[in-house]
């Protein structure tokens, strides 16, 4: 990734890379940014997938794989996080600046996605017949749940004003722990062999599927589901998020114990397995598919980083990403659907599916493109100002 070196400058979905004396970061960082731009295509496959009717039940079961994009971008961002805030370990007031960081990354993006998000669903509640929302979760209480970012914990506010908003809240959870996790899996991981990693991720897995079942349905007196409110839950999701900060500690200290065919056979293994509990494991399946996903996704973009496979055009979509994941909902749920429900509405399913895909891809980057320069970018140099002043001294990071 070739990153501008200005303290304004954005470098993709919620996280950010340090640029010293105008020199670009290391190969490890083009695979991130690429890894980002799978993600988000992935997320707008399974999204798009949802409103053409009449696609096979098998397909529409394949393009369901695409909701384990959000798993990649949990794992690319625990990854960078650490890379960051081991970066700027010396800085003062660290844990603070890095609060404010993260709250200017995500909270003008996604306080515009509210805005608009209400607009876009009076108008559809409005005026689409075949519209999926209106308007009446915007209560004050689940505003403010999203306002303050604990909507992971408010039923009602979770995903029900921001589609997708749900990994939002569980990214600003991961975030109020991370400074915490950050020495304790740096301590836990650090000259351990990957047996030992293995099993603690098995337990770990384990010890969640209990918590789901016997604890956390029963304070919340609800069933677990794939994508209801016990899936997307912090607690659920920190699997995830854990093996992205894993990988980071072990692959920076133990690179070469692992064989690239090696990684390649984990993927396979891991992909194979993850793709069985998908088709055949009931829905309890989902307390462990994250982190399997999240395995995949880990091995996968160490052994890409090491063959230096990255492609210009997907990094390109990887640093538009928060936007794109902000905005595709707009496309892929309302105007494509729209759309086609008035014209060419008799096409053959599948490829329906494919020009839709690819009109969502399209709209949503051009959108994104101006969201990034006038929303994203501003946001980040408000917080680099903050950051500065409670310093007391020039600000040397980029965010």
């Amino acid at each position: 990734m070739k990153a501008p070196a200005s303290a304004s400058s954005v470098l993709t979905f919620c996280t950010d890379f340090s640029v010293e004396g105008g020199e670009t970061v290391h190969q490890k960082e083009n695979s991130i940014d690429a890894a980002r731009g799978v993600a988000i295509l992935l997320v707008m496959f399974v999204h798009t997938s949802q409103l053409v009717p009449g696609i096979g039940e098998v397909a529409r079961k394949l393009m369901g794989l695409g909701q384990f994009g959000v798993q990649l971008f949990f794992v690319v961002s625990a990854y960078t996080l650490c890379m960051s805030f081991e970066r700027r370990g010396g800085e003062r007031n660290s844990v603070s600046a890095f609060y404010i960081r993260r709250f200017f990354r995500i909270a003008p993006l996604y306080y515009m996605g509210i805005a608009i998000y209400f607009v876009v669903r009076y108008l559809d509640s409005h005026y689409s017949a075949t519209a999926l929302f209106g308007v009446g979760s915007y209560t004050f209480k689940n505003i403010m749940a999203n306002v303050f970012f604990v909507h992971g914990f408010v039923p009602d506010a979770n995903n029900t004003i921001v589609p997708g908003g749900w990994s939002i809240g569980t990214e600003m959870a991961f975030y109020l722990i991370f400074p915490m996790l950050f020495p304790v899996v740096k301590k836990v991981v650090k000259h351990r062999d990957v047996k030992f990693l293995a099993l603690l991720l098995i337990s770990v897995l384990l010890v969640n599927l209990i918590l789901q079942r016997e604890v956390l349905s029963r304070i919340f007196n609800a069933q677990f589901v794939n994508n209801g409110f016990l899936y997307f839950n912090i607690i659920n999701q920190l699997p995830v998020f854990l093996v992205g900060m894993g990988a980071y500690f072990y692959f920076k200290d133990n690179r070469g114990d692992i064989s690239d065919l090696h990684l390649a056979i984990v993927s396979a293994v891991v992909g194979i397995l993850l793709v069985g509990c998908w088709f055949l494991v009931s829905e309890s399946a989902g307390t462990f598919t994250p982190g399997l996903s999240a395995v995949f996704f880990a091995s996968l973009i160490e052994l890409m980083s090491r063959i230096g496979s990255h492609k210009a055009a997907i990094g390109k979509i990887g640093r538009l990403s928060f936007s794109m994941y902000i905005f595709h909902f707009v496309f892929a749920w309302n105007v494509v659907p729209l759309f086609f429900s008035h014209f060419f509405s008799d096409i053959n399913p599948l490829f329906k599916f494919l020009v839709s895909y690819v009109l969502v891809v399209l709209f949503t980057y051009l959108i994104a493109v101006i969201t990034e320069r006038l929303v994203e970018r501003q946001g980040i140099a408000l917080g680099s100002k903050l950051i500065k002043r409670i310093q007391g001294a020039p600000q040397t990071y980029s965010v």
